[in-house]
């Protein structure tokens, strides 16, 4: 295409609209059959990524951050729905995120250890409903005033084993920025907050 005279520079990648339907990545489409062969399976199921933090923490501000998150990257909401037996793909609106919280500071740490483990174990066998579009989950465990753990969940349908640590590494780069904009005394009204600026799907070749 080069030696024909096709220069890729004037070639951008159009957005697509939200409203349509695309067609998985080949990847995606594996997998999303297999899942149908064994639903009760979580083979697939990322293995939870668990942040820790150590400061005092607004839980109320960090729900809105991880939001926040979703609402920026469009795969962690993405559908895969079915029309006549083949699979596709549908980026659904922003909602609230399931978001739970488990208070550990009354037990020892031992016995907070023994907790953690369970409800780790326990994230990474949730079972996820791909044509749904939810694929994340947080369960943030407080430890103390200023320790909390923040386990995440995915599914590997959102995620290339190329690039899942450097997604990884940008949502949480994005959670922190997400938050000190929150968190920051003079950022009081939503129109103070900068806006993070959207990360769209990939593609069906992708």
């Amino acid at each position: 295409m080069k030696a024909g005279g096709i220069e890729f520079d004037f070639m951008p990648i159009p957005r697509c609209d939200n409203n349509d339907s695309n067609l998985l990545s080949y990847g995606q489409q594996r997998i999303w059959y297999q899942q149908q062969l064994a639903p009760a399976s979580n083979y697939y199921n990322e293995p939870t990524l668990a942040i820790n933090i150590e400061n005092e923490l607004s839980i109320s501000i960090l729900r809105q951050a991880i939001e926040c998150i979703v609402e920026r990257h469009e795969v962690l909401r993405t559908g895969f729905p079915s029309i006549a037996g083949q699979p596709i793909t549908v980026v659904n609106p922003v909602e609230p995120i399931p978001f739970k919280v488990r208070d550990l500071s009354h037990l020892s740490e031992s016995m907070q250890e023994d907790v953690i483990q369970d409800i780790l174990q326990e994230e990474e066998s949730r079972m996820f409903d791909l044509s749904q579009g939810t694929f994340l989950f947080t369960t943030l465990i407080r430890r103390s005033r200023q320790q909390y753990l923040l386990p995440v969940s995915t599914h590997h349908i959102v995620f290339d084993g190329r690039v899942a640590k450097g997604f990884l590494e940008r949502v949480t780069d994005d959670l922190c920025q997400s938050y000190s904009e929150r968190h920051c005394r003079y950022a009081t009204t939503p129109d103070s907050i900068q806006r993070l600026y959207p990360m769209a799907t990939c593609s069906s070749d992708g």
